[in-house]
């Protein structure tokens, strides 16, 4: 009797669990053309003809590249821009308010801000900050650096704020 209600609870298990096994071999291809990990930031509507897309810093080819809403190929928006870390920058954030902030390695460690057209201006760092990760704005009430860009650095293992430099 045990074994009759043991194999009948399997069965009923294995009934219910096959829409999901089903379910799981499906995959949607929304985009293809760049290697992962690479990081993929929503982009703010009004960035330019862009907005509302995902921008992803591709190293391979030192680019950025924009995933449209609508999927498929990945598009160039701009070109020599090598970060693996960026972060929108509030339209308040001195002369680069609005701008995307990434980091790079091209010519040597650094950060280089991109404007809504594509267009950069590099920010040169000492070489010990090695800036080379990711980025994020640091929310209000973040102690003293609330409103700074955060950036992370390699060899200092730190995170070092972007708003003096820029």
């Amino acid at each position: 009797m045990v074994q009759k209600a043991s194999n009948l609870l399997l069965s009923g298990l294995l009934i219910a669990a096959l829409p999901i096994i089903a379910h799981a071999d499906t995959v949607t291809l929304f985009s293809s053309g760049f290697t992962i990990p690479e990081t993929i930031t929503p982009v703010p509507s009004g960035f330019g003809t862009v907005g509302g897309d995902l921008m992803v810093p591709y190293k391979g080819p030192n680019a950025l590249y924009v995933v449209l809403a609508g999927g498929g190929a990945p598009v160039l928006f701009a070109s020599g821009v090598s970060g693996n870390g960026e972060v929108f920058l509030p339209s308040s954030f001195t002369s680069f308010g609005g701008d995307l902030l990434v980091t790079s390695e091209l010519s040597g460690p650094g950060i280089i801000a991109v404007n809504s057209t594509g267009g950069q201006t590099v920010v040169p760092l000492p070489s010990s900050d090695a800036v080379t990760g990711g980025a994020v704005v640091a929310p209000a009430g973040f102690g003293s650096v609330a409103g700074d860009a955060l950036i992370g650095a390699r060899m200092a293992q730190a995170l070092t704020t972007a708003r003096s430099l820029l």
